[in-house]
């Protein structure tokens, strides 16, 4: 140790006065520029920290003044949501639609129509018009054609 610090002092004494201030601007300069590189980069966290926590609240007070709005699809899918494996089972038969009858077009053999007993089902939404699904068939044989 008292080799190293004595070659260190040899260093040092060879060199004259203006070696030693430049040498220790360098230090100084090299010191600062690394202390203002950090303090830019905590500082720009800090920037994305603050927008982070203001886009947040802005959201959070968003989200409260829309919590007594729901719409007509939103209350439709927690009516229909299906939490666990169990009322999976319990609803599987719940939006099932039955049909009285099947029959098939004189002029397309392919095109199968089918009349939808209204009594047993619950649900008159899944009620189609005859029109509608006679278009709706033509159309998907069109697409299938292509």
């Amino acid at each position: 140790m008292i080799f190293f610090l004595s070659n260190v002092f040899n260093i040092f004494s060879s060199l004259s006065f203006i070696d030693i201030v430049f040498f220790s601007l360098i230090l100084i300069l090299i010191i600062s520029f690394v202390g203002m590189v950090y303090f830019v980069k905590i500082n720009k966290k800090l920037i994305n920290l603050e927008i982070q926590e203001k886009t947040n609240n802005s959201l959070k007070d968003e989200l409260k003044d829309n919590d007594d709005e729901i719409t007509h699809y939103e209350d439709d899918q927690e009516k229909t949501a299906i939490i666990s494996y169990s009322e999976l089972i319990k609803n599987a038969n719940r939006n099932k639609i039955v049909y009285e009858e099947k029959s098939t077009q004189e002029k397309d053999p392919d095109i199968s129509v089918k009349k939808i007993n209204v009594k047993e089902n619950d649900q008159k939404d899944y009620v189609i018009n005859l029109e509608k699904e006679e278009e709706f068939l033509k159309e998907l044989k069109n697409l299938q054609s292509k």
